[in-house]
């Protein structure tokens, strides 16, 4: 069964982090989500963490 998260990825990058690698199974899709809240450093390096990975996706919400 293929499960589809989504995070809130601003709370706390290294968490996410430690989720994708370590909690998610290798076909689950995981979507990312920011908006005002992420600082823009935390989220250029959870993307270049991730660039690699086809499962993780990103969400980004501009008000």
């Amino acid at each position: 069964m293929k499960n589809v998260w989504m995070v809130h990825a601003y709370q706390n990058f290294e968490l996410v982090i430690h989720l994708i690698n370590t909690i998610f199974k290798e076909d689950d899709t995981v979507w990312l989500h920011y908006d005002k809240k992420s600082l823009q450093k935390e989220f250029l390096f959870i993307q270049n963490t991730f660039k690699n990975n086809p499962n993780v996706f990103y969400i980004v919400i501009v008000k």
